[in-house]
């Protein structure tokens, strides 16, 4: 919906929140479990003002029902709920014609499934991650170790850590899988044995473990957030919100404390805080170069 060297403008009054791209429109909407019918109903209402918008300014084609997908995000215990209150009418339609549910869908790069487990996301990553590793391996004996080496930062790494801030709450077998491809990574470049200790391949090649290094950016992110020089976007601050967000005392931690999310105190019943310190220093953590 327009073109990608302008911004896309649409002038109608919806009820979801939208993200609009150069060739795409994302509408998302949340709700209790017990209220979905009505999520659906005004889901309805803004497909159907964006498609007569669509019209209206004669675009090449209304919305494309074949490509437009919905996907219910609930998690595993709301969809226990869901279920056992019955079967609900969750039928979202452009012009009479029911848009097809999905499972899970690829968005930015990113594909999240309907309990935002990402474990779609990481089948995805590690077979483009086998391909790529298959043509270093293949190219290595024509290549030195440094070019060996430029070529994983400029090609497999990006693929690698891309997201990662959204996808590394996954479970622990999904992030092993990815430290595998790095791992293999790393005895291509330095043509090392199979049996070749990883913590040895990494302090030579000055790497640190997809683990750690995505926690960093996690960190990161954190401290941008914290930082007032750093301009975050309005939805990472209402994500990451402080203290001094709620109440207007002046408090040492303040400024630097998050507030906890909302969480179920029958299967919670520890309360944890992020602490963003003032004496934590970034440049003290050894990045890859």
């Amino acid at each position: 919906m327009g073109l990608i060297i302008g911004k896309v403008d649409i002038k109608v009054e919806i009820y979801s929140s939208v993200d609009i791209f150069a060739d795409d429109t994302t509408l998302s909407a949340s709700t209790h479990w017990n209220d979905i019918p009505s999520m659906v109903h005004d889901i309805n209402c803004d497909l159907a003002a964006l498609n007569q918008w669509s019209i209206q300014n004669k675009m090449s084609s209304s919305i494309n029902d074949e490509k437009t997908k919905f996907m219910l995000i609930s998690g595993k215990r709301l969809e226990k709920k869901i279920l056992e209150k019955g079967k609900m009418d969750i039928a979202v339609k452009v012009d009479d014609t029911q848009i097809t549910e999905v499972n899970c869908q690829k968005l930015l790069g990113v594909t999240s499934d309907n309990r935002l487990n990402y474990e779609e996301h990481i089948d995805r990553l590690c077979r483009k991650l086998s391909k790529q590793l298959g043509l270093l391996k293949h190219i290595s004996p024509y290549l030195k170790k440094q070019q060996r080496e430029l070529h994983f930062n400029s090609v497999i790494k990006p693929t690698m850590m891309y997201g990662s801030v959204i996808w590394d709450n996954c479970n622990g077998e999904c992030f092993q899988r990815v430290l595998k491809f790095q791992k293999r990574a790393a005895r291509i470049i330095l043509d090392a044995e199979e049996m070749a200790p990883s913590i040895v391949m990494f302090n030579t090649l000055n790497w640190l473990p997809f683990t750690k290094e995505s926690l960093i950016k996690r960190i990161m992110l954190a401290y941008k957030r914290v930082n007032s020089a750093y301009n975050t976007p309005s939805y990472l601050n209402s994500l990451l919100a402080r203290n001094s967000d709620r109440h207007s005392r002046n408090t040492r931690y303040s400024n630097l404390n998050m507030l906890c999310p909302t969480y179920n105190r029958k299967t919670c019943r520890r309360r944890q805080n992020l602490h963003c310190k003032n004496n934590y220093r970034l440049e003290q953590i050894r990045f890859e170069r």
